[in-house]
C-alpha cells in the first residue's frame, strides 16, 4: 500500500489501548476481514491479543523493528551490521584516494572514460546516513543488558560519523546533521558515557579493541602513523561538541601522548600540532577546563610517583614543548617541585608493567599499549624502539634523567613563553626556579661516583649535560654584569678634586706672612676624616696605572678599502661649431 495510505494509529474499533501508534501489520484475511479486506493495523497491546500462543500464529504479520538487545543473536548482528553501514556512508575512506584519481584524470583528458557508477551523490549519502541516526537513538537505548562488544561497535561507528561531518560547507544540509548531533546524539552519548564508561572510553584508546574499529581508516590499509592521526581527529570532533568529560580525558590522554612518542616520527608530529594547540590552548580550548584540570593528566603522574613514571609524562611535556604548546609556567614549576620532592624525599616503587593510569590509583604506573603495531601489518622487527630510558638505566641514573629533563622543558617553555631574558633573580619565578635548581643539586644521584675514565660512563655524560642545562637556566634569568671601570677619576670623591689633592694627603700648606713662602707641614692623622683614611688606604693598595696608548693596527684600518676618487682623462677628437659659435 501506498504510504500516504497507512494509518500510524490502531485501526481495530474495539481499541482499548492508551497507547495507540501502530506497530504491527496483519495480512491474513482473517485480520483484514475486520477492515473492509485491506491489511489492518494493530497496536502493541493489540497486536498481543490477536497474535499469541493461542490464536493467529500463522497469520503472516509485519512489525516495526525491535529493540536489537532483545533480539537473537543472528538477527541482532543483521540489526547492528545495518546501522553501522548507514552510518559509514557519511563518508567511506576511499573519497580520499577517488578524488586524486579523478583530479589525475582530469588532468590528462580521460574523466570522460571512467566509468563513474549510478552510486548516490556525497550530499545523498550523507543524507541517507541520517536514518542510521535515528535507528541508534530510537531502538538501542542503553541498557544494563546491552553486549559490550555490540555497543561499542555502533559507538566507534558514530565516533566515525562526527568525524566524517566535522567540516562541512555552511548549508541545509550541515544544519540538518548538526541539528542530530544536539538534539539527538548528545543526551543519547551522555547515557551511554554513564552506564557503560569503560566501553565509552575504550572506543577512544588510540588502540581500541577488534570490535570497535570502524570506519575510515580502520577499513583500509594504513600507516601506523595515519590510524593516530585519524583516530586523534576523531577525539578533537567529540571534543568540539562537550562529549568528553574531565574523568575521560584523563583516562584517554595518557596513551594518545604515549602513542604519539611511541609512533609518530619527530617529523611528521608537526601535523598534530594545531590540533594539540586548539586542544591545549588555555583560553580558547574547546574542552572547558581551566590549564590545571587541562593537564591534571600530567600533574598527578608527579605526585608521589616512581623515576620511571616521571621520566615517560617529562617525554610527553617535550613534545608538546618541541611543537610550541604553552605550559603554564607556575603550573610546571609546580609539577616539577612535587616530582623532586617525591623523587629525593621517598623510595619509588618498583616498576610493574601495566596500563593503570586511574586517578584513584594508590601508585601510578608507566602507560603501557597493549596492541602497539596491531594496527598495521609491520612485522615486530619494523616495530620502532621505544625511547624511554628506564628499561636499561639504574634508579639513581633515571633520576638524574628526570632532572635533565625537567631543565630541558624548563629552558625551553621559557623560550616558547618569551619571558624577560636577564631579569633577575628577584622575580616570584625567578626564586621558584632558583629554589627547583637547589633541590636537584641536594639530591643524592648527584653525588661523586667511581668510574673507568677510559670507558664511556652515563653518569657521567648524564651529570655533564644535568651542569649544563642547569648553566642555561641560570644564565637566563640573571641579569648581566655591569662592566666596572678602574679609572682613579671615578674612585676619588668629587670634593678631593681640586688643586689640594695633587699633593700628600699627610702634609699640609701653610704661608708665612712676613715672607710670602709656602712652606708644607706634616697634617696629623687624627685630623683626617674617615672618608679621607678610607681613601688613603685604598689609593696605597691600588695597582699601578698604566697609561692606556693608541696603536693603530693595519688589518683593521678600513681607509685603503675606500676607494678614491679619480679624474677620467679624454680627448676630443672632432669638434662640432654651430653658426652662432663662428658669429654667422
Amino acid at each position: 500500500m501506498p504510504m500516504a495510505q497507512v494509518s500510524a494509529t490502531c485501526e481495530n474499533k474495539n481499541c482499548r489501548s492508551t497507547e495507540k501508534n501502530a506497530i504491527a501489520t496483519c495480512f491474513s484475511m482473517e485480520c483484514a476481514s475486520y477492515n473492509i479486506n485491506r491489511p489492518i493495523r494493530y497496536c502493541s497491546q493489540c497486536n498481543n491479543i490477536r497474535h499469541n500462543n493461542r490464536r493467529g500464529t500463522d497469520h503472516i504479520v509485519h512489525t516495526t523493528i525491535g529493540s536489537p538487545w532483545a533480539m537473537e543473536p543472528q538477527m541482532q548482528n543483521f540489526t547492528i551490521e545495518a546501522i553501522v553501514s548507514l552510518l559509514n556512508e557519511a563518508q567511506p575512506y576511499g573519497d580520499k584516494t577517488k578524488s586524486k584519481d579523478q583530479e589525475r584524470l582530469n588532468r590528462a583528458g580521460l574523466l570522460d572514460d571512467l566509468d563513474k557508477g549510478d552510486g548516490p551523490s556525497p550530499e545523498e549519502a550523507r543524507l541517507l546516513s541520517r536514518y542510521g541516526v535515528w535507528l541508534i537513538v530510537s531502538l538501542c537505548a542503553p541498557t544494563s543488558d546491552t553486549p559490550p562488544e555490540v555497543l561499542g561497535r555502533l559507538l566507534a561507528a558514530l565516533c566515525h560519523w562526527y568525524n566524517a561531518t566535522q567540516y562541512l560547507p555552511d548549508d541545509q544540509q550541515r544544519t540538518s546533521l548538526e541539528r542530530l548531533k544536539s538534539e539527538y546524539l548528545h543526551n543519547w552519548l551522555q547515557d551511554v558515557c554513564k552506564s557503560h564508561f569503560e566501553v565509552f572510553v575504550g572506543c577512544l584508546m588510540p588502540h581500541p579493541v577488534e570490535h570497535a574499529r570502524v570506519g575510515g581508516h580502520w577499513d583500509a590499509l594504513a600507516t601506523r602513523t595515519d590510524h593516530i592521526k585519524e583516530g586523534f581527529n576523531r577525539l578533537f570532533c567529540l571534543v568540539t561538541h562537550e562529549l568528553v568529560s574531565l574523568q575521560v580525558w584523563d583516562r584517554v590522554m595518557p596513551h594518545w601522548m604515549e602513542a604519539i612518542h611511541n609512533e609518530i616520527p619527530e617529523e611528521e608530529r608537526d601535523e598534530l600540532k594545531i590540533t594539540l594547540n586548539k586542544l591545549l590552548d588555555s583560553d580558547m580550548s574547546p574542552l572547558g577546563f581551566d590549564a590545571a584540570q587541562m593537564y591534571q593528566f600530567i600533574t598527578l603522574r608527579f605526585t608521589k610517583t616512581s623515576a620511571s613514571v616521571q621520566e615517560q609524562t617529562l617525554s610527553w611535556l617535550q613534545i608538546l614543548s618541541s611543537l610550541n604548546i604553552v605550559v603554564s609556567m607556575d603550573l610546571l614549576l609546580g609539577m616539577f617541585s612535587e616530582g623532586v620532592s617525591s623523587l629525593c624525599n621517598t623510595s619509588p616503587p618498583s616498576r610493574k608493567t601495566s596500563s593503570s593510569t586511574r586517578p584513584d590509583s594508590s601508585i601510578l604506573e608507566p602507560v603501557v599499549e597493549d596492541d602497539l603495531g596491531s594496527s598495521s601489518g609491520l612485522s615486530e622487527e619494523d616495530r620502532p624502539p621505544s625511547d624511554h630510558p628506564e628499561d636499561h638505566y639504574s634508579n639513581p641514573q633515571l633520576i638524574l634523567t628526570c632532572f635533565v629533563l625537567m631543565l630541558d622543558v624548563l629552558f625551553k617553555q621559557m623560550e616558547v613563553q618569551e619571558l624577560e631574558r636577564h631579569q633577575g633573580t628577584e622575580a616570584q619565578q625567578s626564586q621558584s626556579i632558583m629554589i627547583l635548581i637547589r633541590d636537584m643539586l641536594a639530591a643524592p644521584c648527584l653525588a661523586p661516583h667511581t668510574c673507568d675514565g677510559h670507558l664511556d660512563c652515563t653518569t657521567c655524560e648524564l651529570t655533564t649535560t644535568f651542569f649544563q642545562l642547569a648553566m642555561d637556566v641560570v644564565a637566563f634569568l640573571c641579569p648581566r654584569m655591569a662592566i666596572q671601570n678602574n679609572r682613579v677619576a671615578d674612585i676619588i670623591p668629587p670634593e678631593m678634586e681640586s688643586s689640594q689633592t695633587t699633593k700628600s694627603p699627610e702634609l699640609s700648606t701653610t704661608q708665612d706672612p712676613q715672607s710670602g713662602s709656602c712652606t708644607q707641614s706634616p697634617r696629623p692623622s687624627s685630623l683626617l676624616t674617615p672618608r679621607e683614611v678610607g681613601l688613603i688606604s685604598v689609593m696605597a693598595n691600588m695597582p699601578q696605572i698604566v697609561t692606556a696608548t693608541v696603536e693603530t693596527v693595519g688589518e683593521l684600518d678600513l681607509a685603503p678599502n675606500i676607494p678614491q676618487e679619480s679624474v677620467v682623462k679624454a680627448v676630443a677628437r672632432a669638434v662640432t661649431l654651430t653658426e652662432e659659435d663662428v658669429g654667422m
